[in-house]
């Protein structure tokens, strides 16, 4: 049987007691969903760990883990908002899950990023509503540019997605700082 350690085995009595799992075989199918899944993940393969991982949160939703995975699979798969609806889950579930919460935000970072360069390439910078967009853009960008000079922490979904967040807004603040003065 799979080694779930204390949590895991906490989780699958739980589950016997709530009614999710009402026989032995309902456990370790369970059990074995959960191995599946975690194999899954850490050998890359996010389409099966995906597909287990959903059908591991039909047994219990209310685990945080499997939402983090998808979560994480999801952003690997270039559906952000996907991912990110899935950290969301997960941070509904546990609202101090820091892990959830920093790929949401970082995901969220990237978004605003592209975001910010469709503005540079597609407005004119000579009307007036463009010129309060980009003002706007600077004031926002602003704190990523502080952190990136600060060293941004390596993102375990998208390895070096923070720094390139960072490199990817340094040319589009510095453009719109110079045309604001």
């Amino acid at each position: 049987m799979a080694r779930l350690g204390r949590r895991g085995l906490a989780m699958v009595a739980a589950m016997a007691l709530a009614g999710y799992a009402t026989s032995t075989a309902q456990v370790a199918d369970y059990l074995s969903l959960h191995t599946e899944a975690k194999w899954a993940y850490y050998a890359g393969d996010c389409v099966t760990a995906l597909e287990r991982y959903t059908r591991l949160v039909d047994f219990e939703a209310e685990q945080t883990e499997p939402w983090l995975h998808i979560g994480n699979c999801k952003a690997r798969q270039d559906d952000y908002q996907g991912a990110i609806a899935a950290y969301r889950k997960a941070t509904q579930i546990n609202p101090q899950y820091s892990k959830a919460w920093y790929n949401q935000a970082l995901l969220q970072a990237t978004e605003l990023a592209r975001t910010m360069e469709y503005v540079l390439e597609y407005l004119n910078p000579d009307e007036p509503s463009a010129q309060r967009l980009r003002s706007l853009a600077v004031q926002m960008l602003a704190p990523f540019e502080d952190a990136s000079h600060g060293g941004a922490e390596q993102s375990k979904v998208l390895p070096g997605a923070a720094e390139k967040v960072n490199l990817r807004m340094a040319p589009a603040i510095q453009t719109m700082q110079q045309e604001l003065e």
